[in-house]
């Protein structure tokens, strides 16, 4: 169901506004490899300019605090970006906000490295935490043996997929199939999984998933990365996850009721995951016949 809403949602704005397909997602070791600039700046300025790119009518005026890639002597630049499009989504820049933006430069001006991707709101104890890991995984580029290059860069990985704040930038390259947004990522390294985690990395791993309280969809790929056989432990976490839901607001149950009906091995559990995947959501009353399912696994799992 999801591939195919996907499929449909791109139709639908692409016939709307004429607009480029999803790129592939760009978690931080990617950005950090493919930015020639890395900031962490006050936005504090934003206006409509003439561009002859469609794409780049917007200007931000970013206020340097720290240069953590790059050369920027600057105490300010300029980026510019468009609130025009809306797939692939594009950078963002508000006004008052501090943001780790990851630049390129075009002219006189900069423009983002991979759009959403490349520009992230954060506090500066969100900040924090992305400027350690930024400034490990430079370190780890630098290496030379590559054998070794890879084993820092999985401790790396299990790092930022430990925190929140960094939590996705870490578990999709540990697990790129967890997320629906890998059906854009055709690279080499994504389809052929080269990351793989030792006992202890798991266990830490899953020691992070049950610490959370509510989870959130980046969350999800931790339970394929941990998950034991016959995981009972699991499976009453993912119960308790699952009965406190919002049936109405959250867009990711059936992944939840896929682990459930899975790991519980459960073929009534099972029936309705794929009563669930073979709706038509253009087909009128498809989110009733959803969430009916939903209320339905939740009752009898």
């Amino acid at each position: 169901m999801k591939a195919t809403y996907l499929i449909i949602l791109i139709f639908v704005v692409g016939s709307l506004q004429a607009i480029a397909y999803p790129i592939p997602p760009q978690p931080l070791r990617k950005l950090v490899a493919n930015a020639e600039t890395i900031v962490y700046a006050k936005v504090v300025a934003i206006e409509s300019i003439e561009h002859d790119q469609q794409w780049n009518d917007v200007k931000a005026t970013l206020q340097i605090t720290e240069v953590l890639q790059g050369k920027v002597t600057q105490a300010s630049i300029q980026v510019f970006f468009s609130n025009g499009m809306i797939c692939p989504a594009p950078a963002k820049y508000e006004k008052g906000t501090f943001v780790l933006a990851f630049l390129n430069k075009e002219g006189n001006h900069y423009v983002t490295q991979a759009l959403s991707y490349g520009s992230k709101k954060l506090t500066s104890d969100a900040y924090s935490v992305y400027k350690q890991r930024i400034l490990e995984i430079q370190t780890i580029a630098a290496i030379k043996n590559e054998q070794q290059k890879i084993i820092k860069t999985v401790e790396w990985l299990v790092t930022c997929a430990e925190h929140p704040v960094t939590r996705w930038e870490g578990v999709y390259e540990l697990s790129p199939n967890s997320d629906f947004m890998a059906y854009y990522d055709d690279t080499i390294e994504t389809k052929n999984r080269r990351y793989f985690l030792t006992e202890s990395q798991t266990k830490r791993l899953r020691m992070a998933l049950f610490k959370i309280e509510e989870l959130n969809y980046e969350d999800l790929g931790l339970i394929g990365l941990t998950v034991q056989e016959n995981d009972e432990v699991m499976l009453q976490f993912l119960i308790e996850k699952m009965r406190s839901v919002d049936v109405d607001t959250c867009w990711y149950t059936e992944r939840l009721m896929e682990y459930i009906a899975t790991i519980a091995n459960r073929q009534d559990l099972k029936q309705i995951v794929a009563e669930m995947n073979a709706i038509d959501i253009l087909e009128a009353g498809s989110r009733k016949k959803h969430d009916d399912l939903v209320r339905r696994f939740i009752k009898i799992m």
